[in-house]
């Protein structure tokens, strides 16, 4: 990954500016990245929004950022009803690579209801600027394997590199197999740890303030009935990435 990935885990960080997703802010990651001995500290969004906060808080620090984007992905953008998307991340290489997120953001979200295709994606790619990584949970595998859609991408000139988890989740295995079977021989496989909230304990906070976000008219959401995904697990959190290297 951008010829900085260090050896064991590297923690991937998201603040609240992806609405409903973290409890974690941007001053918040900061402190807990200087718990870490990790060379570039990777922020991944759903928005554009934190960008700039980030950018200033690191450089304040000494911190070297890595900025990527968390974009939804579908076989063919010009189809209705495709039922295809997926997740992909897009990370920053350098200033060129930031400006090409924001034009791929832009593009996503004016006209496109919040996708990206392929199609799109390589008349602009440009791998000195850009690195697709294939996350782990959400990602074209993932939908594939357990929602039985059929997602295809087009890679192309594009060399994607595919993240692993590792948070007990009941199918983190089956994932995990069926993304080494498609890399093997061909793709980079890097161990990452999401980090969401803090603390173990804060999963329930994290659950709260995603119903919040969630609520709609007509609609009750509860603790006792969430029907939120990947809460079978409080291990996206930085106790749990420090437990790991730790050993």
């Amino acid at each position: 990954m951008i010829g900085l990935y260090i050896s064991y885990m590297t923690p991937i960080f998201k603040s609240d500016y992806s609405i409903g997703k973290s409890i974690l802010t941007i001053e918040n990651i900061v402190k807990l990245y200087k718990k870490t001995d990790q060379k570039f500290l990777l922020l991944v969004e759903d928005s554009m929004t934190g960008f700039v906060k980030a950018h200033n808080l690191t450089k304040q620090n000494d911190i070297h950022l890595i900025f990527g984007l968390r974009v939804s992905c579908c076989n063919d953008i010009s189809k209705e009803n495709d039922n295809s998307e997926h997740k992909i991340v897009i990370l920053a290489k350098n200033d060129r690579g930031c400006k090409l997120l924001n034009k791929i953001y832009s593009f996503a979200h004016i006209g496109n209801k919040g996708q990206v295709d392929f199609n799109y994606l390589n008349t602009i790619w440009d791998n000195e600027s850009l690195e697709l990584v294939i996350p782990f949970y959400d990602s074209f595998i993932y939908q594939n394997q357990l929602y039985l859609k059929n997602c295809i991408p087009n890679f192309n000139k594009i060399k994607p590199v595919f993240w692993i988890e590792k948070n007990n989740l009941p199918f983190d295995d089956i994932v995990s197999q069926a993304v080494f079977e498609y890399c093997k021989n061909k793709y980079d496989t890097e161990l990452v740890k999401s980090v969401l909230y803090e603390k173990k304990y804060d999963a329930e906070a994290l659950q709260t303030y995603k119903i919040i976000c969630g609520r709609k008219f007509g609609r009750p959401s509860t603790l006792s009935c969430p029907n939120l995904n990947h809460f079978g697990s409080d291990e996206f959190c930085f106790e749990s990435f420090k437990e790991y290297v730790n050993g």
